[in-house]
Parts: structure tokens; sequence; C-alpha cells
């Protein structure tokens, strides 16, 4: 990964993301940049024009034996519903395989309607839903809990 903008620009010309939640996905990028250690991976897919059309960022859960988080899944806002997303939820599977036999993949997001399209895909992808907490984000904004098991 050599530059951030492309990242920062996919996510924001969804118009579903904060400005605090954009700057967030900066310092994550930023940190993966410069810190080859990090426990960030970031997989993008790109089409034969190397025009990037989506990302995701995801890393295992701190002080967890098998679970993974999955931080930032964005599909370009243009080809939404076309499999980019499912073809990067299969990497992260396949790499998490790699690393351990099994895990449990977590992941959160908003129960604003506009995240109506990301809880969907995860529930489609076999997540289940584990949970939420009623006004986390903000009033009327809860966050919403996926988790999906993996391997033996």
């Amino acid at each position: 990964m050599t530059e951030i903008e492309p990242y920062v620009e996919m996510a924001m010309r969804t118009h579903v993301f904060w400005s605090q939640e954009v700057e967030v996905l900066k310092e994550v990028l930023l940190d993966r940049k410069n810190n080859p250690t990090t426990s960030y991976t970031v997989f993008n897919e790109r089409d034969e024009a190397d025009r990037m059309l989506g990302f995701v960022i995801f890393g295992r859960a701190p002080i967890t034996r098998f679970s993974w988080d999955i931080y930032w899944l964005v599909v370009d806002k243009e080809i939404q519903g076309k499999g980019i997303g499912k073809k990067l939820l299969q990497r992260v599977e396949k790499y998490v395989l790699e690393k351990d036999t099994k895990a449990i993949l977590r992941v959160e997001t908003s129960s604003k309607t506009e995240f109506g399209v990301a809880r969907n895909f995860y529930l489609k992808h076999n997540f289940i839903e584990g949970g939420k907490i009623p006004n986390f984000y903000a009033e009327g904004d809860d966050i919403v809990y996926f988790y999906k098991r993996i391997g033996a």
C-alpha cells in the first residue's frame, strides 16, 4: 500500500461515514504505512486498469486466541452489489484460515438506515447478529455486532 488517499476518497464517496470516522480511517492507514509490524492487514480489489474497486482492513482481535476484527469493508459506491465485497470477505477468510485452523470474525456497524446495506451484506454472508447497544454512537444510533465462525 503506497498511498492512503484512494482509500479515504472511496470511503467518503459512500456518504455514510462521519468526518470523525474518516479521520480514524486515515490514522489506521497511516499506522499501516509507517509501521510494518502493525496488526492491521489491508487488502484491495482492482480492475484491469488498476482502479481500486474496494478495500478491507482487518486484524487479530487483541488478547484473543483466534478472533479477528473487520474494521473497514468499503466498496466503491458505483459498483456495490457486484461481488467485490464478497471477494474481499473471501480473501479475509482465506488469509485468517492460513493463520488459524478456526476463527471468529467480528464486525460492528451502525443501526442507521444508511448502514442497512452493510447489515444485510453480513447477514447474506452467514454472519450472525450478536447484539447491539442502544444509542452507542449517538442518540438513535445503535452499535450492531455481527460474527461468523469459520474453519474447524
